[in-house]
Parts: C-alpha cells; sequence; structure tokens
C-alpha cells in the first residue's frame, strides 16, 4: 500500500508540473510622445469655415508593434481614454480642447491607424476589442495614437502655437482568463509642441457698405387683406471673392435684434401702422428670416448666398409691404437690416 501511494504522489507532481500559464511582459514606455516636436504645419481655407478640420497632410502621431511581449495563448485587447476637455463635436466624434482657439480630434487603437477608433468623452472605451496568442506561440501587442488640429476660433495673426500637452492613455485588458498579475497595462501619451500657419481666403464688397432702398408710395387698397404683400423696392450686393469661398449671409433686424421672423420692424421714425417690411432674395418664394449679427458657420436663419466656384457673386434683393393685419393707418415707413457675411 505504502508503494502504490509514492507512485500516485510522483505522477502528479509530473503532470502539475508541465501546466503551461499564459504569460505576458511590457516592453514598451510609460511615457510617449505624439507627433514630431516642434511640427510645423501650413493650410489655407475660407475665414469663416470654423470648426476648421487641419489636414497636416502628414499624420501626428505615435505607433510602436511592440509594447507588451505575449505568450502561452494570452488574449489581451485595448482600452483608451482622453483626458483633455471636450468643447464640441464633429460628425459625432468629441473635438478635445488645447488652446482657446485650436482642438484635436484623436483616434486610439490597435498598432495601425487604420483601426483607430475615433475617441468620443473622458471615459474609458473599447478601442481594440482583442485577440490571443496562440497556445504554443509568442508575439507582441502594439498601439497607436494619432490626432488631427481643429482651428476652432480666428486670430489676428493667423499663428496658432500649441506647447506640449499630456493628453491621455491606453492600457492593455487581459481576458478570457488571462491576467496580467503585476505588469505594467497603462502608458500615457502626451503631444509634441507644434504650430499652425494659416492662410484665410475671402471676399470684398463691391457695393456700398451703407445701401438706402427708396420704398415706393402705395394705398392701404393695395394690401386689403393680412398677408398681402406688394413690391416696395430692391436692390443688389456685389462682391469679389478668392476662389473656394462660399458666402452665406444673414440679414439682422437692427431695430429689434431678437427678431426671428420674417417681417422687419420699423424704426420709431416710422408713423405708418399695420404695415410691415418682408425681404427676398432673387426669385425665391419665401422671405428671408432675421437672424443673430455674426459671421459663425451655421447661425440662426444664415442663408447661402453663392458657391465655392463662384468669384464675382451677386444676390438681388426684393423689399415687399406686407399687411400685417392689426389695421392698416397711412404714414412713413423705415426699417433698418444689417447684413452679416460669412466666408465658408
Amino acid at each position: 500500500m505504502t508503494n502504490f501511494y509514492k507512485v500516485f504522489l510522483a505522477v502528479f507532481i509530473l503532470v502539475c508540473c508541465n501546466i503551461s500559464q499564459a504569460a505576458v511582459s511590457f516592453i514598451g514606455s510609460t511615457e510617449n510622445d505624439v507627433g514630431p516636436s516642434l511640427g510645423s504645419y501650413s493650410r489655407t481655407h475660407a475665414m469663416d469655415n470654423l470648426p476648421f478640420v487641419y489636414d497636416t497632410r502628414n499624420k501626428i502621431g505615435y505607433q510602436n508593434a511592440n509594447v507588451w511581449h505575449i505568450s502561452k495563448g494570452f488574449c489581451v485587447g485595448l482600452d483608451g481614454k482622453v483626458d483633455l476637455p471636450v468643447v464640441g463635436s464633429l460628425d459625432g466624434q468629441s473635438i478635445y480642447g488645447l488652446t482657446e482657439e485650436v482642438g484635436l480630434l484623436i483616434w486610439m487603437g490597435d498598432t495601425k491607424y487604420s483601426r483607430g477608433t475615433a475617441m468620443s468623452g473622458n471615459s474609458w472605451e473599447n478601442v481594440f476589442s482583442g485577440w490571443c496568442v496562440g497556445a504554443n506561440t509568442a508575439s507582441t501587442q502594439g498601439l497607436s495614437v494619432r490626432v488631427t488640429p481643429v482651428i476652432l476660433k480666428r486670430n489676428s495673426s493667423a499663428r496658432y502655437s500649441v506647447q506640449k500637452t499630456s493628453i491621455g492613455s491606453i492600457r492593455m485588458r487581459p481576458y478570457n482568463g488571462s491576467s496580467a498579475g503585476s505588469v505594467q497595462t497603462t502608458v500615457n501619451f502626451s503631444l509634441n509642441p507644434f504650430t499652425l500657419n494659416d492662410t484665410v481666403t475671402s471676399c470684398r464688397l463691391l457695393t456700398p457698405s451703407a445701401v438706402n432702398v427708396s420704398l415706393a408710395a402705395i394705398s392701404a387698397g393695395q394690401l386689403p387683406s393680412s398677408g398681402d404683400e406688394v413690391v416696395a423696392g430692391t436692390t443688389s450686393l456685389k462682391l469679389q471673392c478668392d476662389a473656394g469661398v462660399t458666402v452665406w449671409a444673414t440679414l439682422t433686424d437692427a431695430t429689434t435684434p431678437s427678431n426671428r421672423s420674417d417681417i422687419l420692424t420699423l424704426t420709431g421714425a416710422s408713423t405708418a401702422t399695420g404695415v410691415g417690411l418682408r425681404i427676398y432674395k432673387n426669385t425665391d418664394s419665401t422671405p428671408l428670416k432675421f437672424g443673430p449679427d455674426s459671421p459663425v458657420k451655421g447661425n440662426e436663419n444664415q442663408w447661402q448666398l453663392s458657391t465655392g466656384t463662384e468669384t464675382s457673386p451677386s444676390v438681388r434683393l426684393y423689399v415687399k409691404y406686407v399687411n400685417t393685419g392689426e389695421g392698416i393707418n397711412p404714414g412713413t415707413v423705415n426699417g433698418i437690416s444689417t447684413f452679416t457675411f460669412s466666408y465658408q
């Protein structure tokens, strides 16, 4: 009986010692720089085309295929997190703030830039679902970070300088029973300093900056019902533009800047009541609405005046009297509207 137990114990020890354990070791660096040091990039774009995604024509990024050594069936994925503040979004992807004027779009993922995940928010998110190395093989797991600058706001110098900035981290995520133990799992990234040299394109107004439109005299009988309209006057605006500029415009009610309707408020010098003014462009059947006095892209009630293929765009404007339904009393009619152009 004693000999039986000795044989059993010896076999057990032999089997135990041949069991393989999935393995991982850290062979990368915990702190990594993204992009070339003191990079300088130049682009030309329309003045108000903001936010402007600044295609640097070469990737600003970091790639390393050898960050963790893995073997014996180890399974690994990657999570990423951005620490910069979110200041906006573009097509569902967060824009992260670097300065008041410059932001970043960020991608994180496996070694190949093309497989990077567009980052959103400030929480850890899966940027590489993962894989398992063969039970009898060894390999490495790498990572990548890629960024694209975004101009958020114009400045007078047309030059934007960004200092070295910590942007976030990627961590290795073991799964399927794999364990990293005490191995370093998180690596950090800082964006190297760079400069953007920005050349903007725009337009020049050829017509006077102040246009007076003489309004025709009419009788109340020409506007018998609420909503009835009669043409009161017309004018044109002409511009000379750099190639590639698309012009947008916003009308603002100078008397009531908060007005977002399509009827211009009469000034205090007007004596007529029950009548308003509407403005139409070209052959449109719908009057223009008023918006804030701002060149910002996407401004409320902003409308397109030209396409990027037109270098001498113009617009014909028609001013019409409209019966506002409050009972017309004859008198003088005066209204003031401003135009704000946005060069996109």
